[in-house]
């Protein structure tokens, strides 16, 4: 009987969840016992193929129950600091609710401004009134196209520097997930110092308790071996006392015969 427990480490519980991701497998199950019992088997074979050898498939279905668990329970909780506490909950929130498409920002790039195009129109009614009018017409109103087409280009350039806060955010979701990474080591640690204090303290007392108990059976045999000696010596002392009598009042009646 194997009662080893099931303990994940960061980096495994990491590689679980990218697994499932690039496969899809979170919206993949269903009632069917033998269905998620093939999930779970497809992803035992792609851990062992990332050099993760001791994760069966039966754990692989404990541990995603459990984080599925503690993902609700953040998440009812409406609680940013037990959201920040559980190291794993972008990762399920993408899992379970989808990811979200960046496609808007690149439509925005590409899109050219509305606005542009009276700009254009005003170019074109400019060029063919230019036809009919003076050399000094003609260079004033390329003056001002070359203007209003140099306005229109650095309007298409200006939405360029969208990404730049999609890096920053990025960098911070990372910061993030790094800073509640720690926040639990640090619990973890404090946790575990606080039990092995209250471990040591225990075994303190038991081996206190425990001498104090011996030491109360020695006295008790020292008190009981020099009370059995004290009663010997007593009854010895007595029975030659009694002898030394005896022998003094023989001699004594001896004595009183011999004057008669």
């Amino acid at each position: 009987m194997n009662n080893k427990r099931n303990v994940w480490k960061y980096d495994e519980t990491k590689e679980l969840l990218q697994i499932m991701q690039d496969n899809n497998y979170a919206h993949s199950f269903s009632n069917k016992h033998k269905q998620n019992v093939e999930i779970f088997r497809k992803i035992e074979k792609a851990m062992i193929q990332s050099g993760y050898h001791y994760k069966s498939y039966m754990q692989i279905g404990v541990r995603w129950k459990n984080l599925k668990n503690l993902y609700m329970k953040a998440k009812r909780s409406n609680s940013k600091s037990e959201q920040q506490l559980f190291p794993f909950y972008d990762e399920m929130d993408r899992l379970l609710n989808g990811s979200s498409d960046r496609v808007a920002s690149e439509e925005h790039l590409t899109t050219p401004d509305p606005t542009d195009e009276p700009d254009r129109n005003e170019t074109l009614v400019d060029e063919s009134d230019s036809v009919q009018s003076t050399g000094f017409d003609q260079i004033k109103q390329r003056g001002s196209t070359d203007l209003r087409q140099t306005r229109n280009k650095g309007r298409f350039v200006a939405p360029k520097s969208f990404p730049t806060p999609l890096t920053r955010r990025t960098g911070q979701g990372r910061s993030d997930r790094t800073n509640r990474f720690e926040a639990l080591v640090a619990m973890s640690k404090r946790e575990l110092s606080e039990e092995f204090f209250r471990s040591q303290k225990r075994l303190i007392d038991y081996e206190f308790d425990l001498y104090a108990r011996k030491e109360e059976e020695f006295i008790e045999r020292i008190q009981t071996t020099t009370r059995t000696m004290l009663e010997e010596s007593m009854d010895n002392f007595f029975t030659q006392l009694k002898d030394v009598m005896r022998c003094r009042t023989v001699e004594h009646v001896e004595v009183i015969g011999t004057y008669e």
